[in-house]
């Protein structure tokens, strides 16, 4: 039992590795577009856009900032965090140019990845703590997010 969260430990954190590559990949795509003003016209330049400000959104969804996460409560589950990603891939998504294929690839796996988690997992809640040790089983209920029930009162 002890194996299997440490290996599921150990594949959450190669997803959040792989989902902030995708996000820095995403930001420096758009902003290397950005600094060869290369568009095709204004729904280009506004996908742009969206891009860089999408690229952020994945990089500090994965960074245990819970301010940050409070804005964005969806990504604070499995299930909000893979539809985002699909969304991600399919705006992304363009034949024709190779790095943008590979990005919405990557996201269509990630949020692929993101569903299975959200379908298998008791608790729904995307652990920001993902020491082995402080894994709990969650019966009953899913908290809603950042709620006082999660606060660690075992040090007092």
């Amino acid at each position: 039992m002890v194996g299997q969260e440490i290996s599921d430990v150990r594949l959450s954190t190669f997803l959040k590795i792989l989902t902030i590559i995708a996000g820095i990949g995403l930001i420096a795509l758009s902003v290397y577009k950005f600094t060869r003003l290369s568009f095709s016209g204004p729904r280009d330049f506004s996908l742009t856009v969206y891009y860089i400000i999408f690229g952020f959104l994945v990089f500090f969804g994965e960074m245990p900032c819970k301010c940050f996460i409070s804005f964005f409560s969806f990504l604070g589950f499995y299930i909000g965090k893979a539809i985002f990603c699909f969304f991600l891939g399919t705006i992304i998504f363009y034949p024709s140019n190779i790095w943008y294929l590979i990005l919405s690839i990557a996201f269509f796996t990630i949020s692929a990845i993101y569903f299975v988690f959200a379908l298998s997992c008791k608790n729904k809640l995307i652990d920001k703590d993902d020491n082995p040790k402080n894994i709990k089983s969650s019966e009953g209920s899913v908290p809603a997010p950042f709620s006082s029930s999660q606060i660690n009162t075992n040090h007092i």
